[in-house]
């Protein structure tokens, strides 16, 4: 029967690089969530300058600001689930990678307590006709 050992270890490497492209994704989200957080922070805070100041020109500048950063808002969220749906699929990835790592594991631990089950019986077997002998030539 053939070592499963390098096999292992192989899938053990792509599972651990799925990992990090997941990791990598979870990243990815943090920092448009952050990005998306300042940008309604700012704009939250402008707000409340132009409602202070109560000129016609700034509040029509705001208008504008507000406008575009709704937009950039808008453009994040599409990153945002754009990004959600691919992790969804290297969860995926990662699951059916990781029962098909514990599939060989299990494989080849099966296998090992087989052939240790074996050597011990031929041990055995060993052990008997060798004292079968000695007691045969006592008798004798």
């Amino acid at each position: 029967m053939a070592d499963l050992e390098s096999l292992i270890k192989y899938r053990n490497h792509q599972l651990d690089e799925k990992k990090k492209v997941l990791g990598n994704l979870f990243k990815e989200i943090e920092k448009l969530n952050l990005s998306k957080r300042n940008l309604l922070n700012n704009l939250e805070e402008e707000k409340k300058i132009s409602q202070k100041d109560m000129n016609l020109e700034t509040n029509s500048f705001f208008g504008a600001y507000a406008e575009s950063v709704m937009k950039k808002v808008e453009l994040i969220n599409t990153a945002l689930q754009n990004l959600e749906t691919r992790i969804a699929i290297a969860q995926e990835d990662v699951r059916s990678s990781f029962a098909e790592l514990k599939k060989i594991e299990i494989t080849d631990r099966n296998r090992k307590d087989l052939e240790l089950k074996e050597s011990n019986r031929k041990e055995n077997n060993d052990l008997d006709e060798m004292g079968l002998n000695i007691y045969s030539r006592k008798d004798n």
